[in-house]
């Protein structure tokens, strides 16, 4: 809005003369005339449908613009390259006070206030993630609540993971209020999902759930076979990866291939889980202690344990776009995998040790390389013609 006044353009002109300092001024007044004019001639519509001081205000804060910019326009008229400057910070902040006034920034807690359910779900210790059925907990909504729901709200959300999560639950991605269709799928085992919520008297999704809470404010189910967010399969099934995979993996499901079907059709996620690495087969996972898991912004560490003598595999339920990465307390390395689909899989060697997860968005150096590149690009450009012109 500010660039559709062409402030350059004016001070070129009043530097060559083609303009006067003058013709600001009067815009000036003959605009704060119009808006005078307006407020009088809507008095009568004012006295039926009120706003009588909101207008007042608003014309007082648009006459105080303009006549600070007329003054500007004259006390600048032989600098006029300050004036374009004065004139767009003028402008800025006239713009941020009537987008305050109009939209109000407000506490998450008017969204969702901590009511007795949120109480009761923000004393839970551990790390869990939940769900909800009918209206109680619409998606991308439950940030507001701080809970982390497994649904998606979203318009850059993953396509493996909702396919994923179709396949798997019963959730339609085409739709737009999309909603869990089946609450009681062994797949949120997998999920973390310790607890659904519900409406007031609501049943229980299926057997798996006991009902842990029950108010006025709605009903909360404990899922009794939830996994935790990083555990050990007792069994590995091993899936070849494809002849020319990309990285990072877009579309996990292809890249299993017919594995895929026997993934969404696991009942007991504690049991199995397909790791896309080398080679094939069905493999016996050692016997692996994982604890202390914890969890912040675009990091996640636990301990583990490994038996043995063998490698073993720890797998995640989080989402693994080729953004994460894995080093052992020491800073060595520890290599990746995809598993289950578009999830995360760690491969553990033997001993005691912390395991450190990091994330950092897969395009995120090229990006930054590219951005570098480009503004180093531009200074020699800047500087040879300023040279040039010397």
């Amino acid at each position: 809005m500010i660039a559709a006044f062409e402030l350059d353009r004016y001070a070129r002109d009043l530097r060559e003369g083609r303009t006067r300092p003058w013709a600001i001024v009067v815009s000036a007044g003959a605009l704060a005339a119009a808006g005078g004019g307006l407020f009088i001639y809507l008095r009568g519509l004012r006295r039926v449908m009120g706003g009588a001081h909101f207008q007042k205000w608003q014309l007082a804060v648009i006459l105080a613009v303009l006549l600070i910019a007329a003054v500007m326009a004259w006390a600048t008229r032989t600098a006029p390259a300050f004036f374009a400057a004065g004139l767009s910070v003028l402008c800025g902040a006239e713009l941020l006070y009537q987008w305050h006034a109009l939209n109000r920034t407000y506490s998450p807690t008017a969204f969702f206030p901590e009511t007795p359910i949120l109480r009761f779900l923000h004393d839970q210790a551990g790390t869990f993630r939940v769900a909800g059925r009918g209206p109680v907990l619409f998606p991308s909504t439950n940030v507001f609540a701080r809970l982390e729901d497994i649904r998606t709200h979203d318009a850059l959300e993953r396509r493996d993971y909702v396919q994923f999560l179709d396949r798997t639950c019963g959730y339609p991605y085409d739709d737009y209020f999309k909603k869990l269709q089946n609450l009681d799928a062994p797949a949120l085992d997998f999920l973390n999902v310790r607890y659904v919520l519900a409406e007031a008297g609501s049943a229980a999704p299926g057997p798996r759930w006991r009902e842990v809470y029950a108010g006025s404010d709605g009903t909360v189910f404990e899922n009794g076979h939830v996994l935790a967010r990083a555990f050990a399969p007792r069994r590995v099934r091993r899936v070849p990866h494809p002849p020319h995979r990309p990285w990072p993996v877009l579309e996990a499901a292809r890249a299993f291939g017919h594995a895929f079907d026997e993934v969404i059709a696991a009942a007991d996620w504690s049991d199995t889980a397909w790791v896309l690495d080398e080679g094939a087969g069905e493999i016996a996972n050692p016997p692996v202690e994982i604890a202390d898991y914890r969890e912040r912004t675009n990091a996640a560490s636990f301990s583990t344990r490994v038996d043995g003598g063998e490698p073993a595999y720890a797998v995640l339920s989080l989402v693994q776009d080729g953004g994460w990465s894995a080093r052992d307390e020491s800073g060595r390395r520890l290599i990746t995998f995809l598993a289950n689909g578009p999830f995360l899989a760690v491969r553990l060697e033997p001993g005691t040790r912390r395991v450190l997860l990091t994330y950092r968005p897969p395009g995120l150096g090229v990006g930054s390389f590219v951005s570098a590149a480009t503004l180093l690009t531009l200074v020699a450009i800047a500087a040879a013609r300023r040279a040039r012109t010397r």
